[in-house]
């Protein structure tokens, strides 16, 4: 199967208090990281981004809505992908792998839109393959002022993949103390 990859480096990073996109995790940047896993999978590679990311060999886009969050990230991106599906990580989980990507390639149902993967109990949205067929209903979802991305699955046969021996890798970065953390446990 051929896909397209989309990292999701958003936004505003309130609570980190500067860009996650550029922290860093053994000697790379949380988006190095994110993109050099997707390179794994694909050539196609765009990063959702509203921060000011310049000089990169792959394409950084601004979100068509602002002040979406992430659905409007995925949003814009999925109109812009080469490919029918997209592999689709967020930037700030440094510790995902070639394997938990592969291993959801393995388990994707083709016949569904949506594969999101489950860890820890919780679904992770941002981890996931999306098929781009979805624009209109993200479109609708955005346009009726309703940023869950959750909320998508309400409107459309979805699957969930349980991570299983991967749960230790949704890891979410979202404070220095987390980063710091991180660097002690992992560095």
């Amino acid at each position: 199967m051929k896909v397209s990859g989309i990292v999701i480096a958003g936004g505003k990073s309130l609570r980190m208090g500067r860009d996650k996109s550029a922290l860093m995790y053994r000697n790379e940047s949380f988006l190095e990281r994110a993109v050099s896993l997707l390179q794994n999978f694909t050539g196609d590679i765009i990063v959702s981004s509203n921060n000011q990311i310049t000089g990169k060999p792959y394409k950084i886009i601004s979100d068509t809505v602002q002040n979406t969050g992430p659905i409007g990230g995925l949003y814009t991106c999925l109109t812009h992908i080469k490919n029918d599906r997209a592999l689709v990580i967020p930037v700030d989980m440094p510790l995902l792998n070639v394997d938990v990507l592969q291993y959801l390639l393995q388990q994707a149902d083709l016949n569904k839109k949506i594969s999101v993967l489950k860890a820890g109990g919780r679904l992770q949205m941002l981890t996931g393959l999306y098929h781009k067929e979805i624009v209109p209903l993200l479109q609708k979802q955005i346009e009726a002022g309703d940023y869950k991305l959750r909320n998508l699955l309400k409107s459309i046969p979805y699957q969930v993949v349980d991570a299983g021996d991967f749960n230790n890798l949704f890891i979410n970065i979202n404070t220095p103390a987390e980063l710091e953390k991180l660097n002690l446990k992992n560095g």
